[in-house]
């Protein structure tokens, strides 16, 4: 996959688009990122895009089936989609875990996290978390999609809005 990707870059250097690609070149240009970093961001990218929608699908096509009164629904009321496919996301997240580092020290209640603590984020946990959700083990495709933790960027975001303190581990 690095060598699709050299290639591309090196394609992209020659006549840039108006892709990501060639907006991460232009940063490179600009010594904030190696072509090292820039492979290393198309893959993850690829890869983390192709795994998770893969797994919804899967997921949520087996989820359906083993709930034949919400395929219904879904069929009856094709309206409600956009929340549906929230809602599968909840029920059986694609991505269970996203490991994480703090970068800088934080207080959270009585418990001090400091800089460069690795934690473990637990996204299909935090979806089944019955203070949040109304009967959270039901698959229910009228719920309210408010507050559904399907990546680690949401679960971040819900958890500390203002606190610029993680990178990827």
């Amino acid at each position: 996959m690095n060598l699709y990707f050299r290639e591309a870059i090196k394609e992209r250097r020659a006549r840039p688009k108006g892709d990501l690609t060639s907006l991460l070149i232009a940063v490179e240009e600009d010594d904030q990122l190696t072509e090292e970093e820039i492979i290393a961001n198309c893959s993850l990218l690829l890869s983390a895009g192709h795994e998770t929608t893969t797994n919804l699908i899967g997921n949520g096509l087996l989820s359906l089936l083993k709930h034949p009164d919400q395929l219904r629904h879904v069929i009856e009321k094709p309206d409600i989609m956009q929340s549906a496919v929230e809602e599968l996301l909840r029920f059986d997240c694609p991505v269970q875990l996203a490991p994480r580092a703090f970068i800088a020290e934080i207080r959270l209640g009585e418990v001090s996290i400091p800089t460069g603590q690795r934690v473990t984020l637990m996204l299909g946990a935090a979806n089944r978390d019955g203070e949040r959700f109304n009967d959270p083990d039901r698959l229910n495709l009228n719920a309210d999609p408010t507050g559904i933790s399907h990546s680690a960027s949401t679960v971040i975001f819900a958890w500390a809005r203002s606190w610029p303190v993680w990178k990827r581990s």
